[in-house]
């Protein structure tokens, strides 16, 4: 049973109380924000720009300050 009080780690909601047992026996998640994390890190390529402001990374350095250098030396193994 799932113990009074949890709350899920992704969205910060309460988690539901069970009155039968269940596989996951401290479970952590809602079923939906868990089907939601699992599919932001299948198309991660996609929705790291966009959802949680990642900067693209060139010579080491995020793109605002690649910009910003007048030189920089792009070498490929």
């Amino acid at each position: 049973m799932v113990k009074k009080g949890l709350k899920c780690k992704i969205c910060g909601y309460k988690l539901r109380t069970f009155t039968k047992s269940h596989d996951w026996q401290e479970r952590c998640y809602h079923i939906k924000c868990f089907n939601e994390m699992v599919d932001d890190i299948h198309n991660f390529n996609s929705r790291a720009y966009t959802k949680y402001d990642y900067e693209p990374i060139i010579c080491g350095m995020p793109l605002s300050e690649a910009k910003k250098a007048k030189e920089f030396v792009i070498t490929f193994d």
